[in-house]
């Protein structure tokens, strides 16, 4: 599969002109919880020729592809305008995207995303998001007597995000063993691994409502609202550092050199 996958990769480059920083996967298999269902989710990041960020006209900052219905295959990729600006944001998916564990295409420019990432992060603005992804799954939960595994999986894994933010003041690492052994108390970890099993053997496995993890998922989901009240969310960080990084990155021949200022 992943020959496969840097086939289309280039089949991309090629129609659409653009050099694609680095490729990595993200979703389940990037985080070592997939099913034999589970899909290849690939996210990119691509650049396109100078020029093309002189024109006037609005710039398409997205691809989707899809080449094959039968191999389970999405990829999307974003422009690196879109994705510095979201870095600037501290936008969780594209941190997500540049610490995931699985990497199909690296150039020596993916140090430099790193060093931005951890620059650009914000604690409230990361926690914020997976507070509220967190307390969506757990609406969905609620009031149900059998439950998806998958959907304890992800309610479990936004709040053990939440709890690492909280915990680190930094990213969340991306895979869920990780994750459980730095965040979850003893007396769920039992449960939270035969989920996981369970979730490993098929996307579609069901299970009787558990009132421990469920008192879990809210409890949890309280004390981090209380955190948030408690820290300065405003930020004195400036665009230079990404200016600098996208200038660089255009000023060097087919955008396929180091960039020295960011290894």
């Amino acid at each position: 599969m992943e020959n496969y996958i840097n086939e289309q990769l280039l089949e991309i480059e090629k129609k659409y002109s653009v050099n694609i920083l680095f490729a990595v996967e993200a979703g389940s298999r990037a985080w070592e919880i997939e099913s034999p269902e589970s899909d290849y989710d690939v996210r990119f990041v691509y650049i396109r020729k100078k020029d093309y960020y002189l024109r006037l006209e609005t710039i398409n900052d997205s691809i989707l592809w899809k080449p094959d219905k039968n191999k389970n295959l999405d990829m999307t990729g974003w422009d690196i305008q879109k994705a510095l600006r979201l870095l600037y944001q501290s936008n969780p998916s594209i941190i997500e995207w540049i610490h995931s564990p699985i990497t199909y295409k690296s150039t020596l420019k993916f140090t430099g995303f790193r060093y931005l990432a951890e620059k650009y992060f914000s604690q409230p603005r990361c926690l914020s998001h997976y507070l509220n992804i967190a307390k969506l799954d757990i609406r969905n939960i609620h009031g149900l007597d059998v439950v998806k595994v998958r959907k304890y999986i992800y309610a479990l894994r936004a709040v053990f995000n939440c709890i690492y933010i909280m915990k680190f003041n930094s990213p969340p690492v991306p895979l869920f063993s990780e994750l459980v052994e730095a965040t979850a108390p003893k007396e769920i970890i039992d449960v939270v691994n035969t989920l996981i099993e369970k979730k490993k053997a098929s996307d579609s496995s069901e299970i009787s409502k558990i009132d421990k993890i469920n008192d879990f998922l809210k409890s949890s989901v309280d004390e981090c609202q209380q955190f948030l009240k408690t820290i300065e969310k405003n930020r004195t960080c400036t665009w230079d550092l990404l200016n600098d990084f996208f200038l660089e990155l255009l000023s060097v021949e087919k955008n396929v050199h180091s960039i020295q200022k960011f290894r």
